[in-house]
């Protein structure tokens, strides 16, 4: 939502003529990429909000488009904070995107945490050898 205010304000600073070109070109696509994020998160299964994902991913990039040109078309106007924040944006919904196509607790993971539930005995219930198995596979998917 930071990024969308960085936004508006660069596109104050545009000249009259570009208000309804680019300025308006770079407010769509700076909201574009909250609202497919969180329209796909509330869709009804993985492979949707992966989609909207992937919207958002594409918004971004045509973000980060208008906004060097931008910097180049008019020098006067400062895009380096704002590139900054999409930066840090683009490399969450990369982190993200993955995490969400593959499914957490597939029936072969299920069944691998039964067979070694008894040997958890160090954890005081399954629920919490369940939350382990939940964080190892998250961590395991990030360093993929």
């Amino acid at each position: 939502m930071n990024l969308v205010t960085m936004c508006y304000q660069v596109t104050e600073q545009l000249p009259k003529h570009e208000t309804y070109a680019l300025g308006g070109q770079i407010r769509r696509s700076s909201i574009s990429i909250p609202s497919n994020i969180a329209e796909g998160c509330k869709r009804h299964n993985r492979r949707e909000f992966y989609q909207f994902c992937g919207i958002a991913n594409g918004s971004a990039a045509e973000l980060e488009t208008q906004l060097l040109l931008v910097g180049s078309l008019y020098s006067h106007i400062g895009i380096v904070d704002p590139l900054t924040v999409l930066e840090e944006v683009q490399k969450m919904l990369t982190k993200l995107t993955p995490t969400i196509h593959y499914p957490l607790f597939t029936p072969h993971l299920i069944s691998s945490v039964r067979i070694f539930l008894p040997h958890f005995r160090l954890l005081r219930s399954k629920v919490h050898a369940l939350v382990w198995v939940q964080v190892l596979v998250q961590l395991w998917l990030v360093v993929q």
